[in-house]
């Protein structure tokens, strides 16, 4: 039996991501401005909860294969847990990072990725998401 098939022995990713960006000006129309908030983008608040002018993130976390769906219906099954930190202001003193830890299950499907996954804020802020498509904004 193939053990990639069942899950058994499963491999294993370690990913990073960090983002920067700026308006190199403090005042910006709120169309412009950069967010954060909601899946891999500060979790543990809305999608877009914070905004400014400016916006650091960087995130690390482990995915771990333990199933695969048939190839029918889509690909691997993973399970992981990352930790982000970052913030959108409007200026340097307006800054106040924000981290977070996050769990989920994430499938491989043919009409997109199913992501199930936890947050928890450092301020205690929660939130829990199901999505279905890319949730990689």
């Amino acid at each position: 039996m193939d053990e990639r098939r069942t899950g058994a022995g499963g491999s294993g990713r370690v990913f990073i991501a960090f983002r920067a960006a700026t308006s190199f000006g403090d005042t910006v129309s709120p169309f412009y401005q950069f967010t954060q908030g909601g899946p891999f983008s500060l979790g543990a608040f809305d999608r877009d909860q914070l905004r400014g002018a400016h916006t650091g993130y960087l995130g690390a976390g482990y995915l771990r294969e333990i199933g695969r769906l048939s190839d029918l219906l889509g690909g691997a099954i993973d399970v992981g847990a990352w930790v982000e930190s970052g913030s959108a202001f409007q200026t340097r003193e307006d800054a106040d990072i924000h981290s977070d830890l996050s769990a989920g299950l994430l499938i491989d499907t043919v009409i997109g990725a199913l992501l199930a996954s936890g947050s928890v804020g450092d301020d205690g802020s929660t939130a829990f998401y199901v999505a279905l498509g890319r949730p990689f904004w």
